[in-house]
């Protein structure tokens, strides 16, 4: 059952031209970006942009994009089943609602290899060729292994959250409004108000659901080296030098919200009428 649902999510994803849409605009996008980054690093020789250094480039510089370009196709692809009743005709034709939340479920693995593996392939095809021809450096270390597996499961916290918008919204629009409204304003104004009421309640903040898939993408998180770097910077310009995170809370907190999130989704959704 689970194949027959995986397959039956797919064709509907595959024929649906936003997704296509959206997955070659931002494709092109993010491929014009590691372009300009590579034949920077061809003419100015103290920007370089080639493999291993370039991986935290291509992982965590500003990975934000990606998850919103992700986020949005979701929604478009579960939230417009309601709009346009399929979600309720697919129960009416025998579909349990446990079995259509299954398929919306695994969703998720196939917008992540599609938009992450468009941002992989394309920053290290550039990365590269950018490479010096003599170079015995290996082309991926641990460190980077580290920093693709925290990306990824801020991915799925990201993914979790816009699901569970699009099954609480249940429009497309009003789904995209609410989520790009809580990643830009609400949840930091959470934050600002809760650390103006007390500084002891930024532990707190570090809880929040998008702070903490956030803090999954800072590269001197698993980089010793990156690390060093950054506090030698600060140091050097007088600002205060970063922190590490506790690695419990680090990886505690994503995955506590990825269970509420989604969770949460299907008991509210369980719930409702179609």
């Amino acid at each position: 059952m689970v194949g027959a649902l995986f397959r039956n999510e797919l064709i509907k994803t595959f024929h649906r031209l936003a997704f296509w849409v959206t997955f070659v605009f931002f494709s092109g996008a993010i491929t014009i970006e590691f372009l300009e980054s590579y034949l920077r690093s061809r003419y100015e020789p103290e920007h370089p942009f080639a493999l291993p250094g370039a991986w935290q480039d291509i992982l965590t510089d500003d990975p934000e994009v990606t998850f919103i370009f992700a986020s949005v196709i979701l929604i478009l692809l579960v939230a417009n089943e309601f709009t346009w009743r399929t979600a309720r005709q697919n129960v009416i034709d025998g579909l349990s609602k446990e079995r259509f939340f299954v398929g919306k479920l695994l969703l998720l693995p196939v917008v992540v290899v599609f938009f992450q593996g468009a941002r992989v392939l394309s920053g290290a095809v550039f990365a590269y060729l950018g490479r010096d021809a003599g170079s015995t450096a290996p082309l991926i270390e641990a460190p980077h292994w580290a920093a693709l597996g925290g990306v990824t499961w801020a991915f799925v916290g990201f993914l979790s959250l816009a699901l569970f918008i699009a099954l609480a919204v249940r429009s497309g629009g009003g789904a995209m409004g609410v989520m790009l409204l809580y990643f830009a304003a609400i949840e930091n104004l959470v934050a600002g108000g809760l650390t103006r009421i007390s500084e002891g309640l930024e532990s707190v903040v570090a809880w929040l659901p998008v702070h903490a898939f956030s803090d999954l993408t800072r590269y001197i998180q698993y980089d010793p080296r990156a690390f060093e770097a950054a506090v030698q910077r600060a140091v050097e310009t007088n600002r205060q030098p970063p922190e590490l995170m506790d690695p419990t809370t680090l990886w505690l907190a994503p995955t506590v919200w990825i269970v509420v999130l989604l969770g949460s989704g299907f008991w509210w959704f369980r719930k409702r009428d179609l």
